[in-house]
């Protein structure tokens, strides 16, 4: 279980990632590619927020009152600050985590096993970097959507490149919101209740975001920037990407430095 540390396509709008549909499986359709994976082990670590959920453009017809949503579950992220390349992991550390906790057929035993001990083949400080465990203050690759789902922040890494970082926070606080007030839903066999759940709490004043037009407008505009460091084909592709960015060493292209951080909140 995860703790609670609370407080592709173009964009088009606030928060709104065009065609990508960032709630759905693993795909192996790029054009369905997704950073969000229903697969893998629920991890033992502190549960911290979603920052990269958006808006999946889906037109939802009202059915009658929504089953799932629960408010009284909305959450906001607590502040995290966007940090790239910190050197906390190696390439095989980064690949290790995903096989032993994200990899369909991981088990809670498998990641455990790789990420706790002094033998374990993903060390503390980088186990903390991919997923926001302590004694991390940063934003983290991957962060729970509700269930055994996590989202790739793959928003954040895009606003990171273009050194505003504190816009994808705040598209990750929002999604961190949604994605907890849907948790009671159950995505594969009521994916209709769900999109349902998601468009109620994001028109929802708890869960609003607050990401400006300008943040959204500069993401765009940079995509052939972005895409490159920040988007794959797969879910796997989207993690490995964001990781090796946020927690490998610092990029070529990035001049040898590596903070485009920004306080969150």
């Amino acid at each position: 279980m995860w703790k609670k540390l609370v407080r592709g396509a173009t964009i088009t709008s606030v928060g709104a990632l065009g065609a990508v549909n960032l709630f759905a499986g693993c795909s192996s359709d790029p054009a369905a590619a997704t950073p969000d994976d229903a697969g893998g082990a629920a991890e033992t670590g502190p549960k911290v927020v979603d920052s990269g959920r958006v808006d999946t453009g889906i037109a939802i017809v009202d059915s009658g009152p929504t089953t799932c949503y629960d408010e009284s579950k909305a959450a906001r992220l607590k502040a995290f600050t966007v940090r790239t390349g910190q050197n906390f992991c190696t390439a095989s550390q980064i690949d290790a985590y995903f096989a032993a906790c994200r990899e369909k057929g991981s088990t809670t035993a498998t990641c455990d096993a790789a990420t706790k001990g002094a033998d374990a083949g993903v060390p503390t400080a980088c186990h903390a970097c991919l997923t926001g465990n302590s004694p991390s203050t940063s934003l983290p690759v991957v962060l729970p959507s509700g269930g055994n789902f996590v989202t790739v922040q793959w928003v954040a890494c895009g606003y990171a490149v273009i050194n505003e970082p504190g816009c994808g926070f705040s598209t990750a606080d929002a999604a961190f919101c949604v994605g907890q007030s849907c948790d009671g839903c159950n995505r594969d066999t009521d994916k209709a209740g769900f999109a349902e759940c998601q468009t109620t709490a994001k028109a929802s004043d708890k869960c609003k975001d607050s990401t400006p037009k300008s943040c959204v407008d500069a993401f765009n505009a940079a995509r052939p920037r972005i895409d490159p460091i920040c988007v794959g084909p797969t879910f796997k592709d989207y993690y490995i990407k964001v990781a090796n960015y946020f927690c490998g060493p610092p990029l070529a292209s990035d001049g040898g430095g590596a903070d485009a951080s920004d306080d969150g909140g």
